[in-house]
């Protein structure tokens, strides 16, 4: 198959942009994962208080977390090795995450939103009334069951 060097570029490039992205929305999930634990200890809730528990956790998200911060550094790694740097194929391997602080950067100026603290995060569920002896989640779910 012969593809010419102008498509090759952009299929290298939509295929940086797209893995770096991927590796962006884990550290994300192990990200929010690490704070949302944060918030149900610093209420006091705790992890007993939850239907589902994974193994490993939170050592398995704060794994996640390094790990796929390191893959997503080392995307473009071989841009650094002698003799084989290009700006273009740099910029391509990196360009997600500029794009990705600079998003998240408008969406906090637009919505004029703040991090929150752990303590006084909102785990409420909606419909939720009361939070005794941890998460009340008895018709959590079962929104999607009733007839429309």
């Amino acid at each position: 198959m012969t593809v010419s060097s102008g498509a090759n570029k952009a299929f290298l490039w939509f295929m940086n942009i797209t893995a770096f992205s991927s590796f962006l929305t884990w550290m994300t999930i192990a990200l929010s994962y690490i704070r949302f634990r944060a918030a149900i200890n610093a209420q006091g809730i705790g992890v007993k208080a939850l239907p589902f528990r994974t193994p490993f956790q939170p050592y398995a998200a704060y794994f996640s977390l390094v790990y796929f911060s390191f893959v997503a550094l080392g995307n473009g790694f071989a841009v650094f090795t002698s003799g084989n740097w290009s700006t273009s194929d740099f910029i391509a391997a990196y360009v997600g995450l500029p794009i990705y602080i600079c998003l998240f950067a408008f969406w906090k100026i637009f919505k004029k939103t703040k991090l929150v603290r752990a303590s006084s995060a909102d785990l409420s569920f909606p419909g939720q009334t009361t939070f005794h002896d941890g998460l009340n989640l008895e018709n959590v779910g079962t929104e999607f069951l009733k007839p429309t």
